[in-house]
C-alpha cells in the first residue's frame, strides 16, 4: 500500500500534473458526456411544448384521409386537420359516428367532409380496391391517417379475435397505403402519411404478444416506407401510450398503477403529434407518453 502511495505522489509531481491539463481534460470530457445526455432530452421537451408543424406550407392543401375516424384518436385526428383548413374523409365501420362527426366537423368548420362505411375486419384486397374506387376521384390527397387499430389483451394461449387483430392492425394500413401512394406521388407538392402504433409495439409484452406485435409490424413498415417514399412523401411513426378511448375501458383491467397515471386524452395525442409531424419520423404520442416509455427502457 504505501508503495501504490509513494508512485501516485511521483506521477502528480509529474509536468503534465502541475501544468493543470488532466484537470482541463476531465472539465471537457464532462462537459462532453453533459450534452451528450442531457441536451437532447431538454430539445425533446422543446419540441414538446414550442414547436408547432405548419402542415399547409409542407404539403399544400388538398384532402385529408383519416381512417377510424368516427371517435377517439380518429376522430380528434379529423378535427385537428379540419381546423388546419383540410377537407376530410373519414372511413370507418359505424355509420353512426361517422355522421355525427361529419356534422360536428361542418359545424364548426369551413371544410368538405365525405364519410365511407367500411368494415377493416377484412383480409380480401378486393374489398380494399372497392373502397380505393370509392375515393378515385379525390385526386388532391396530401394527407393519411392510417389509425384504425384494435386492442386486446389476453394471454397467448386464451381464446381471442387473432384474426380480426391482423386485419385491422396491419392489413388495413398496408393496404390502403398501397392504394394511396400511388395518387400522392401524381401531386405536385409533397404528401404525408402517419401511421398510428402504440409503444406496445416498441418493445416485447408479456400477456399481450398477438397485438404487440401487429402493433410492431406498423413501426417497421413505417420505418421502411420513410426511407422507400423519400423525399416527395413523408412517412411518420406515431407510437403513443395509454389512450382514454372506448378500446382501453374494455382493458382497463389489464393496466398497472404506473400506465394509469401516464392516460392521455385523444384530442392531446392528436395536437401533440401533428404539431411535430414536419421535424420528427418517429413521435412518441405526447410528452407524458415520452416520460412514460423513458422509465419503462430505464428498467428494462
Amino acid at each position: 500500500m504505501q508503495g501504490i502511495l509513494q508512485y501516485l505522489d511521483k506521477v502528480k509531481s509529474l509536468r503534465i500534473f502541475q501544468s493543470g491539463i488532466p484537470q482541463k481534460l476531465v472539465w471537457l470530457y464532462g462537459t462532453y458526456r453533459f450534452m451528450q445526455i442531457i441536451l437532447p432530452k431538454v430539445s425533446s421537451v422543446a419540441i414538446h411544448l414550442l414547436w408547432n408543424s405548419n402542415l399547409q406550407r409542407q404539403y399544400g392543401n388538398g384532402w385529408a384521409i383519416v381512417t377510424g375516424g368516427g371517435n377517439g384518436l380518429g376522430k380528434a385526428y379529423a378535427k385537428e386537420l379540419a381546423k388546419m383548413g383540410y377537407n376530410i374523409i373519414i372511413i370507418g365501420r359505424t355509420l353512426e359516428n361517422l355522421n355525427q362527426t361529419k356534422l360536428q366537423i361542418e359545424r364548426e368548420f369551413n371544410v368538405q367532409v365525405k364519410i365511407i362505411q367500411f368494415n377493416f375486419d377484412t383480409s380480401d384486397e378486393g374489398e380494399y380496391r372497392k373502397l380505393n374506387e370509392s375515393i378515385s376521384n379525390v385526386d388532391d390527397i396530401a394527407i393519411l391517417i392510417n389509425n384504425v387499430g384494435t386492442f386486446e389483451m389476453h394471454p397467448f394461449e386464451q381464446e381471442q379475435k387473432t384474426s380480426t387483430l391482423i386485419n385491422v392492425n396491419i392489413n388495413a394500413c398496408t393496404y390502403l397505403s398501397q392504394f394511396i401512394v400511388q395518387k400522392m406521388k401524381r401531386r405536385n407538392k409533397k404528401s404525408l402519411i402517419v401511421f398510428v402504433g402504440s409503444e406496445t409495439g416498441e418493445r416485447p409484452h408479456s400477456g399481450f404478444a398477438i397485438q404487440s406485435s401487429t402493433k410492431a409490424y406498423i413501426g417497421n413498415l413505417a420505418r421502411s416506407l420513410a426511407i422507400e417514399l423519400s423525399p416527395k412523401i413523408d412517412v411518420r411513426l406515431v407510437t403513443p401510450g395509454p389512450i382514454a378511448t372506448s378500446l382501453l375501458e374494455q382493458n382497463k383491467q389489464y393496466l398497472n398503477f404506473k400506465k394509469k397515471l401516464f392516460i392521455c386524452t385523444p384530442v392531446e395525442v392528436a395536437q401533440q403529434s401533428l404539431r411535430k409531424v414536419t421535424i420528427q419520423t418517429h413521435i412518441i404520442g405526447t410528452w407524458k407518453h415520452g416520460l412514460l416509455q423513458y422509465l419503462q427502457n430505464k428498467q428494462n
